[in-house]
């Protein structure tokens, strides 16, 4: 992680890393520039597609994000176990995902993923922005955020080890 940090930080020009998923003071809607992702059909349409979200969220709704970092195994790993275990017959990406997860929990498991980040995705500005109305900061929000946060780390920890499904 430090290597990363410090690559990014080397080759970063008149950019910084804001370390929190809340952005710090901002000077209003046109303070935050719109992502310029290059003159290809591809970063043209990312671009209007970020117009879009300012015209119905603000400039500002857009600069709530996050880093994530997926740890996950390389598919050249995946595709091997796959034909070592002679399951080539099943599409790759749901091997993998039945091999993480076992296959009795996968769709559940699924349901109960998609659930949350659609309730995540859909209440966090609203309650966000109803913490920041009555408190006229998003200190209390941010707490929040990190004790539920811990409780999922909490609940992680409990699991135990994964099933061996021979």
């Amino acid at each position: 992680m430090s290597d990363l940090h410090t690559f990014t930080y080397h080759h970063l020009e008149n950019e910084w890393i804001w370390p929190g998923s809340m952005p710090s003071r901002l000077s209003g809607n046109d303070s935050v520039p719109i992502a310029d992702y290059g003159s290809s059909n591809v970063g043209t349409m990312k671009h209007v597609y970020r117009k879009g979200l300012d015209m119905r969220y603000g400039r500002i709704m857009q600069a709530i994000a996050g880093v994530h970092y997926n740890v996950s195994l390389p598919d050249d790993m995946w595709h091997a176990l796959r034909e070592m275990e002679k399951a080539t017959n099943i599409p790759f990406n749901d091997y993998r995902s039945t091999r993480y997860f076992g296959m009795r929990a996968y769709g559940t498991l699924f349901g109960f993923v998609a659930s949350g980040l659609l309730a995540g995705v859909g209440l966090g500005p609203i309650v966000a922005g109803a913490i920041y109305d009555s408190t006229g900061s998003y200190d209390l929000y941010l707490y929040l955020a990190i004790a539920l946060a811990a409780l999922v780390a909490l609940l992680l920890a409990t699991l135990g080890r994964y099933p061996d499904h021979e």
